[in-house]
């Protein structure tokens, strides 16, 4: 089996075969097919630390193309804001307010 991804999902794809050799003038090809397998799930991004500088508090992951950090005042019913400039980031630095506040990565 052998992965050929320009070929996902396409109406026509073509392939060729060829044959080097002595032993014959033909060959034959068995158990040809072209499937569309579904890609690999990823694991969800993770918080990787957060610490506090000062009067800092400093929020660090992984960052990924389309993971973005999110937070929220309250974990009863959640209004997750969009923490601006983050999508794509890898930290975050924000003031410490005094109150709580709950983070987590959105894709």
């Amino acid at each position: 089996m052998f992965r050929l991804p320009a070929a996902d999902n396409q109406a026509k794809v073509r392939f060729r075969f060829a044959h080097a050799g002595t032993d014959s003038w033909y060959f034959g090809v068995d158990n040809f097919g072209l499937y569309s397998l579904p890609s690999a799930p990823q694991a969800p991004p993770q918080i990787t630390g957060i610490a506090r500088t000062g009067p800092d508090v400093v929020i660090s992951w992984n960052g990924e193309p389309g993971v973005k950090l999110q937070k929220s005042a309250s974990l009863i019913s959640p209004n997750w804001q969009d923490v601006a400039g983050t999508a794509g980031a890898s930290s975050f630095t924000e003031t410490a307010a005094g109150t709580q506040t709950y983070y987590r990565l959105a894709r």
